[in-house]
C-alpha cells in the first residue's frame, strides 16, 4: 500500500485495498484493527506530500484518520490545520470538495471550535446538505426542535442521493441524532429511532461506532419498560480501543439514573485526560459532566456548549417504567376542542413565615394528554398581556386567574421596575390548577382555616394560653395540614382582639389559678376558634362527643417514593388532624356549625397507630429522619415497591384504614389478582403451540396476555404498573406462572409461541383438584392429541437388535430404551454419560434399530472417527460403514441407502457442507458434540443445516465454558426449545451467570432435564476399580522462581503501558500464557535457558519410582514443546514410550494405541487436547498431568482414557502444580467454576475466566 500511495497509483491502491478487505474477512479480523493507510499516511503526517495525493486516495486516507481520531480520541489538529490551507484541496475540483469540508467541520465541532465551524458551514451550506451538520449546530445552540427538523431533512436528502430508503449518516452526526430524538421526552420518535438502529447492522456492518449505537438499544429498552434487556445490553463487555462506545456507556448509565458503574469510572477518567490532551474539548466536557453529576458547578473556561450528559433528563428506573406504561395504557385522548395550553400556579410554601409565593406558569398538553410541568411566565408579561391566547381561546379561563393577575403590583426603583404578587389567598381555595413548587405534578388543596387556642400546663402547674398561629401584623396566614393540604387562616376582628389580649408569648397564670380564672381573663371567644387543652374540663359550652380513634394514613409522592404520616381526627372527618398519641387531651371545635367537645384516649390512639405500622410492615429504620418528636408517626418509603407493599398490606390486613392523597394524586392498587383470574387458551399453529389469554380483574379491566407479560417482565416484584399511578398486585402463584411463561415462550409482536415440549412443561395436563393452583386453561384437540402421544408408553420396550454383537449393561439398556422413546416422539436427545460408560455402543444399538428407515450419519472428531469404524465393524457388522475421508471421498456414491452408516469428521463437514447436508438422514449422531458449541463457527453453521428424522448428540461435557454453549447444542437437537439466543441470554444466561438467580437456574434445569440423560461412573459402574487423585506440589528452584517473578512483573508493566488501548482479554491471556509456560520449564519462555527445572526433576523422580514397581503411565501436557523436553529426558534414560499429538495421522495414532495396549512402551506421552478423546488406554494405571488446563473436565476426559470399562487395576492421577504461581490460581478457579455446571448438569465443568477483571486477578500477585 505504501508503494501505491507514494507513486500516486490509484489502480494499484484500489487493488491493495481490496486485498486488505478480503484478508480481514478471511481471518475474521475485528473492525477495531487499524487500517494500514494510517501507518502509510499519518505516521508521520506530512502535509506537503499528502496534498499531492490523488483526490480519491486523499479522501480515503482522511476518512480513515478522522474515523481513528474520533473512535480513539487521537489528535486531529494536524489534519485540521492542513484542511485550512488553500493547497490542501488544490487538486480537488470544487464539485468534489464537499466530503473534505464535512470532515473539517466535524473536527472543529469535536474540538469545541463552534464559531469557526458555524462560519464554514454558513459559507458552504449548499454543498453540505445531507451531511447532518446543520442539526448538530442547532443542537449546540439549544434548539432541539430545530435540530430534529434539520436532521430529518438531511436524512431525506441523503436517502434520495444514495437511492437507498434506509441509508443513514456514517459519522458522529449519526450518533447525535438519536440522542436529540430521545431528548424530546416523548415516545413518538421511537419508531424512527428503532428503524434507524435496525438497519445499521446490515448497511454499516463495519462502522466502528456500532458499539455506541448498541448502547442506545439499552436506553430504548428502558424507555419501553424492558429493564432486564437494558441491563443486559449495558453490562456487555466494552469493545477494546473504542472511546466513543465507552463514553456512550457512561451516558446511558447517567441518563437512566443508575450512576456511573465502577467498571467505567477509571477508564472514563483516563479518557477525559486523553480528550483534553488531544483537544477533543466537547467530549472532554461531556466526560467531566458525567463525573461531576448534573447539579455540580462546573468551570466554563474552554468548555464546549451542548453537553451530551444533560441532553436527556436523568430518571430513576421506576420513572422510566411508569412513563413507558403511560404509553402502554394511555388515558382517554383529549377531545379536539380542549385547549393545548393553560395557565397554572406553583405554590412555594414558606414554613417559617407561614405564607407563600405564587409563580405563574404556562403548561402545554403532551401527545398522551398529560400536561407539562410548566414554563415560568414573568409577572410583567402576565400583567401586560390583555389575554393569553391558545388559538382563539383565552388561556385565562378562570375568573380567579383574572383576580390574581389584578393583584400584581408595579413599583419603580433604582434598578428599574419591580413586579410583585400579593393576592388574597382565599382566591386559591378550590383552584383547579394549583401545584406544589418543586413537585409540580402534585395538586395543592386549600381550605379555609382558623387559629387554635392552646391551653397548656407549665412547670409547677402554671397555666399558659397562646394563639397558634399568631396573626402578628399579617391578615392572612397559610398553615400546612398535610403533605399538600393547606389552610388559609383569615383573622376576624374578634381573633385580632383576642390576639392583642394574649400577645405573642401568650398569657401565663400562676399555679393557684384555675380554668375559670383563665377564661375570665380571655373574655368571650370567637365562635370559629378551636381550643386544644391539656385540661380535661373548661368552662365552654359544647356538646360532648365520642372520640374517633380511627388512624388515617396520609401519603404524598416525594422523589422516588412516598412520605407517610399517620394521623387521627378525634372529632371526625371535619375536625382537626393530630399525631396519634400526642398533643392535647381535650378539644373544643366547631364542626358543621355545632360546637363540640371530645376527650382523647392518647394510649389507645398510639396503640392503634403502632398496630397499623406493624400491619403495614413499617420499620423503625424507615421513619423519616430529622423530624424528632414533632412527627412521631412519619415515615419515608424510598421506593415505589416499598410504597406498594405498604398499601397492599394495609388493604389486606386493615381494609377499613382511610388513605388520604393529594388531590389528583396517589397510587391506585388493585386487589391481589390470583392465578385463578388468568384465562389461557392453547392451540396448534404450524409446528408450535400458540398461547393466548387474559387476566380479568375485579374492576372489569381485562389485560391481554402479551401486554401483561411485558409489564411483568419490566417489574420484578409483585406489583405491575399500569400507567398513571395505577398498579396491579399479583399473587405469588400468578407471578411465578408469568415468569415461567416468559422464560419458556417466544414472544414476537404480541404473539406468545411455545415449543411443544416447553408447552407441556409449562401447562402439563391441566389442573386437577389435588394440584397446585393453576390458571383456567382452554385447549383444542391438537393439544389433547399431543398430550396423549406423550403419555402413551410401551409396556414392553423392544430388546436391542439381535445383530448387535455384545450384551448391553443394565444402564446401557436403559439409555438405549430412552433413545428409542425420544426418537419415537420426534425429539432430539443429548446422551451426556460420563467418560468411559459406552456412549458409542448405545449409539450403535440405536443406529442398528433404525437402520432400515434410511441412511445414518455420524459426525465425530477426526481422532474418534477411526474408533467408530472399528466398533461398528466389531459390534454392528450389518451396517455398511462408509468412511467419508481421504482425497477420493468425492467419488463415493451419493445415493445412500438403508443400513448405510456414513462416518465423517467435523473438519470435512465444514469443508464439504454441501455434500453432507444434502441427503436426508434417518439418524444423525454428533459425537463429542461440544465441537459445535460456538454458534458463530462455520462447523456449527454447517451442522445446523443437516436434515434428519432423529438427532442425537453425545458428549461427556455439554457445558464447558458458559451457558451459551448449551443453547447451540439444543438448537441442533430441538430447535426453538430454548428460544432465540437473545431470549436465552435475557432469561437464563444473565440471571444465572451474573446474578446467581436460583429460580432461573431451576427453570432451565426443568427445561433441559427431559432431553438429557447423564450417568456418572460412580453411580452405575460399581465394579470399576477405585481412582485416587493426588496433587503433587512443586517448589521452584531459586533461579527459576526469580525468572517467574520477573516475567509476572513485566506482564503487569506491559498491560499498564497498554492501558490507554483498553487491553482485551486476548492480550491478558497472552501474558498469562507466558507465565503458565514458565511454570513448566524455563526453556519454554527462554529457548536457550540452562536454568534447572523443579517440575522436570519431580517428574523424573516419580516416573523412576513407578517404573521400578512395573506401572504403566499416561503423561499429558497441553504444550507440545513441553512434551519434547520430557522426550529428551526419557531418551537419555533409555525409557521406552509412545507419543501422540495433534499432528499425528489417524492411522499412526491407532497403531501407537494398539502398541501401548500390547505392552510396547512404559509411558504414553499425549498432548491434552489431541489425546483426551476417543482413546482406550486401560493398560495404564497411572496418569500424570504436567500442567493444569482451564477446564478440569478436559483433564478428566484425559484421565478417563485409563479409568474406564476394561480397567482392572486401581488408577492414580497425579497433578503437578507449582506453588506460589498462576497454576495454584487456576486450581482454585476450578473449584469456583464447578458450581454452576454441577447444579445444571450434575458434573460438568466450566472453562477459563471470561472477563478482563478475572484474568487480571490471576496476574496480580503470587
Amino acid at each position: 500500500m505504501r508503494a501505491a500511495v507514494q507513486a500516486g497509483d490509484l489502480d494499484s491502491f484500489q487493488t491493495v485495498l481490496l486485498s486488505w478487505f478480503n484478508l480481514k474477512e478471511l481471518v475474521h479480523a475485528p473492525d477495531s484493527l487499524a487500517d494500514p493507510i494510517l501507518e502509510v499516511c499519518a505516521q508521520p503526517f506530512v502535509p506537503a506530500a499528502f496534498a499531492s495525493l490523488p483526490p480519491p486516495i486523499k479522501l480515503y486516507a482522511l476518512n480513515a484518520i478522522f474515523r481513528h481520531g474520533i473512535v480513539r480520541l487521537a489528535d486531529l489538529t494536524p489534519q485540521l490545520e492542513f484542511l485550512d490551507q488553500p493547497a490542501a484541496l488544490a487538486n480537488v475540483s470544487p464539485q468534489h470538495r464537499s466530503p473534505f469540508i464535512y470532515l473539517q467541520v466535524v473536527g472543529l465541532l469535536l474540538q469545541g471550535r463552534i464559531q469557526t465551524a458555524e462560519a464554514i458551514h454558513q459559507q458552504q451550506q449548499r454543498k453540505l446538505t445531507g451531511y447532518g451538520l446543520r442539526g448538530w449546530l442547532l443542537f449546540l445552540a439549544g434548539d432541539g426542535a430545530g435540530a430534529i427538523r434539520a436532521f430529518k431533512n438531511d436524512l431525506k436528502i441523503l436517502r434520495r442521493r444514495e437511492n437507498i430508503p434506509t441509508a443513514y449518516f456514517t459519522g458522529f452526526e449519526g450518533l447525535l441524532f438519536p440522542i436529540i430524538l430521545l431528548a424530546d421526552h416523548t415516545h413518538h420518535h421511537l419508531p424512527l429511532l428503532k428503524e434507524i438502529l435496525a438497519a445499521l447492522d446490515e448497511h454499516q456492518p463495519h462502522n466502528p461506532l456500532l458499539p455506541a449505537y448498541q448502547v442506545l438499544d439499552g436506553v430504548i429498552a428502558m424507555l419501553e419498560n424492558r429493564p432486564e434487556a437494558a441491563r443486559r445490553i449495558l453490562s456487555l463487555p466494552l469493545p477494546p480501543d473504542n472511546a466513543v462506545a465507552l463514553i456512550w456507556h457512561g451516558l446511558a448509565h447517567h441518563w437512566l439514573g443508575g450512576g456511573i458503574p465502577l467498571r467505567l469510572a477509571e477508564p472514563l477518567r483516563d479518557l477525559g485526560k486523553r480528550a483534553r490532551r488531544h483537544s477533543h474539548r466537547w467530549l472532554a466536557a461531556t466526560i467531566e459532566d458525567l463525573q461531576l453529576g448534573p447539579t455540580a458547578a462546573r468551570p466554563q473556561n474552554g468548555k464546549a456548549r451542548g453537553s451530551l450528559a444533560t441532553a436527556i433528563q436523568s430518571r430513576e428506573p421506576w420513572q422510566h417504567a411508569l412513563l413507558a406504561m403511560d404509553q402502554e395504557f394511555p388515558p382517554p385522548a383529549p377531545s379536539a376542542d380542549q385547549p393545548e395550553r393553560r395557565l397554572a400556579w406553583h405554590l412555594d410554601y414558606r414554613e417559617v413565615e407561614l405564607t407563600c409565593r405564587l409563580k405563574p406558569v404556562i403548561q402545554h398538553r403532551r401527545p398522551g394528554g398529560q400536561w407539562s410541568k410548566g414554563r415560568p411566565l414573568a409577572l410583567k408579561r402576565l400583567l401586560a398581556a390583555g389575554e393569553l391566547k391558545d388559538g382563539r381561546r383565552s388561556v385565562l379561563v378562570d375568573r380567579r386567574d383574572r383576580r390574581l393577575r389584578a393583584a400584581i403590583t408595579r413599583e419603580s426603583g433604582p434598578g428599574g421596575e419591580v413586579f410583585q404578587l400579593t393576592p388574597d389567598l382565599t382566591l386559591l381555595i378550590g383552584h383547579p390548577h394549583l401545584f406544589l413548587a418543586g413537585q409540580p405534578e402534585i395538586r395543592v388543596k386549600l381550605e379555609e382555616g382558623h387559629p387554635v387556642l392552646l391551653i397548656e400546663k407549665g412547670e409547677q402547674q402554671t397555666l399558659r394560653a397562646r394563639l397558634f398561629p399568631f396573626p402578628d401584623l399579617q391578615r392572612q396566614l397559610l398553615l400546612r395540614q398535610g403533605p399538600a393540604d393547606f389552610q388559609v387562616i383569615t383573622c376576624s376582628r374578634g381573633l385580632q382582639a383576642l390576639a392583642s389580649r394574649l400577645g405573642p408569648n401568650g398569657l401565663h397564670l400562676p399555679a393557684e389559678a384555675n380554668a375559670e380564672d383563665l377564661f375570665d381573663r380571655l373574655g368571650e371567644l370567637p365562635q370559629e376558634l378551636t381550643v386544644f387543652s391539656q385540661l380535661d374540663q373548661l368552662p365552654l359550652a359544647a356538646a360532648p362527643a365520642t372520640p374517633d380513634e380511627q388512624v388515617v394514613a396520609q401519603l404524598m409522592p416525594t422523589g422516588s417514593g412516598l412520605r407517610l404520616r399517620l394521623r387521627v381526627r378525634p372529632l371526625g372527618p371535619d375536625g382537626p388532624s393530630l399525631p396519634p398519641g400526642h398533643g392535647p387531651t381535650a378539644i373544643w371545635a366547631t364542626c358543621n356549625g355545632v360546637r363540640r367537645r371530645v376527650t382523647r384516649d392518647l394510649a389507645a390512639e398510639k396503640a392503634a397507630a403502632d398496630q397499623l405500622a406493624l400491619l403495614g410492615g413499617l420499620s423503625p429504620e424507615s421513619r423519616e429522619p430529622g423530624r424528632g418528636t414533632e412527627e412521631p408517626a412519619s415515615w419515608l418509603l424510598t421506593t415505589p415497591r416499598h410504597c406498594l407493599d405498604f398499601l397492599a398490606r394495609v388493604r389486606e390486613r386493615s381494609p377499613t384504614t382511610p388513605l388520604e392523597w393529594p388531590e389528583g394524586e396517589g397510587f391506585s392498587l388493585s386487589p391481589t389478582a390470583g392465578i385463578n383470574r388468568l384465562h389461557l387458551r392453547i392451540g396448534k399453529k404450524n409446528n408450535w403451540f400458540e398461547l393466548e389469554g387474559s387476566l380479568r380483574l375485579d374492576n372489569g379491566l381485562i389485560l391481554e396476555l402479551g401486554r401483561l407479560l411485558r409489564a411483568a417482565s419490566a417489574s420484578p416484584g409483585r406489583f405491575i404498573p399500569l400507567g398513571h399511578g395505577r398498579f396491579l398486585s399479583l399473587s405469588a402463584e400468578l407471578r411465578r406462572k408469568l415468569e415461567e411463561i416468559e422464560a419458556y415462550a417466544e414472544i414476537r409482536r404480541g404473539e406468545v409461541r411455545l415449543h411443544p415440549l416447553a408447552a407441556r412443561l409449562l401447562l402439563g395436563a391441566g389442573s386437577s383438584p389435588d394440584s397446585d393452583p393453576a390458571p383456567q386453561l382452554e385447549t383444542d384437540q391438537s393439544w389433547r392429541d399431543f398430550l396423549d402421544g406423550l403419555n402413551r408408553t410401551d409396556p414392553q420396550p423392544p430388546p436391542p437388535p439381535s445383530t448387535l454383537n455384545t450384551e448391553l449393561r443394565p444402564y446401557q439398556l436403559d439409555g438405549y430404551h430412552w433413545l428409542l422413546r425420544m426418537a419415537e416422539l420426534g425429539f432430539g436427545a443429548c446422551l451426556a454419560d460420563d467418560m468411559g460408560l459406552g456412549k458409542t455402543i448405545q449409539g450403535l444399538a440405536l443406529l442398528l434399530h433404525r437402520a432400515s428407515l434410511g441412511p445414518s450419519l455420524v459426525i465425530a472428531p477426526t481422532s474418534v472417527c477411526r474408533n467408530w469404524q472399528e466398533e461398528a465393524a466389531r459390534f454392528a457388522p450389518t451396517l455398511r460403514v462408509i468412511s467419508y475421508d481421504g482425497p477420493d471421498r468425492h467419488r463415493l456414491p451419493r445415493d445412500f441407502q438403508p443400513f448405510d452408516l456414513v462416518i465423517c469428521s467435523y473438519g470435512l463437514l465444514q469443508r464439504d457442507a454441501e455434500v453432507i447436508t444434502g441427503p436426508h438422514w434417518s439418524t444423525i449422531v454428533l459425537d463429542e458434540a461440544q465441537a459445535i458449541k460456538n454458534f458463530l463457527a462455520k462447523r456449527s453453521r454447517a451442522a445446523m443445516k443437516l436434515n434428519g428424522d432423529f438427532k442425537l448428540i453425545t458428549t461427556g461435557t455439554p457445558l464447558e465454558n458458559h451457558l451459551a454453549e448449551l443453547w447451540t447444542l439444543f438448537l441442533f437437537i430441538n430447535p426453538g426449545l430454548l428460544g432465540s439466543l437473545d431470549h436465552f441470554n435475557r432469561r437464563f444466561i444473565v440471571p444465572i451467570e451474573q446474578h446467581n438467580d436460583t429460580a432461573a437456574r431451576t427453570r432451565l434445569k426443568k427445561l433441559l432435564t427431559p432431553f438429557v440423560m447423564r450417568r456418572l461412573k460412580g453411580e452405575v459402574l460399581k465394579e470399576l476399580p477405585p481412582r485416587t487423585d493426588v496433587t503433587l506440589r512443586v517448589e521452584m528452584h531459586r533461579e527459576e522462581g526469580a525468572l517467574y517473578e520477573a516475567l509476572r512483573r513485566q506482564a503487569l508493566v506491559n498491560l499498564e503501558a497498554g492501558h490507554e488501548r483498553h487491553d482485551s482479554p486476548l492480550r491478558i491471556l497472552a501474558e498469562i500464557m507466558k507465565l503458565r509456560r514458565a511454570c513448566c520449564h524455563p526453556r519454554l519462555v527462554l529457548a536457550d535457558s540452562r536454568l534447572p527445572c523443579a517440575k522436570l526433576d519431580l517428574f523424573a523422580k516419580v516416573v523412576t519410582e513407578l517404573l521400578e514397581n512395573r506401572h504403566k503411565i499416561l503423561v499429558f501436557s497441553q504444550f507440545v514443546d513441553h512434551l519434547a523436553i520430557v522426550r529428551e529426558l526419557l531418551d537419555r534414560r533409555k525409557v521406552s514410550y509412545q507419543y501422540l499429538d495433534g499432528a499425528t495421522p489417524p492411522a499412526t495414532r491407532q497403531r501407537r494405541v494398539r502398541a501401548f495396549q500390547q505392552g510396547q512402551g512404559d509411558l504414553f506421552l499425549i498432548s491434552l487436547r489431541a489425546g483426551g478423546l476417543g482413546l482406550n488406554l486401560t493398560a495404564a494405571d497411572y496418569v500424570i498431568h504436567l500442567d493444569p488446563w482451564w477446564n478440569p473436565a478436559v483433564e478428566e476426559q484425559a484421565s478417563d482414557r485409563a479409568h474406564r470399562i476394561g480397567q482392572k487395576k486401581p488408577v492414580t492421577v497425579y497433578r503437578l502444580i507449582t506453588t506460589g504461581t498462576i497454576e495454584e490460581k487456576i486450581l482454585a478457579l476450578h473449584r469456583h467454576k464447578r458450581r454452576l455446571s454441577t447444579e445444571l448438569l450434575d458434573g460438568n465443568r466450566l472453562g477459563p475466566p471470561q472477563s478482563s477483571a478475572e484474568l487480571l486477578a490471576l496476574l496480580q500477585d503470587r
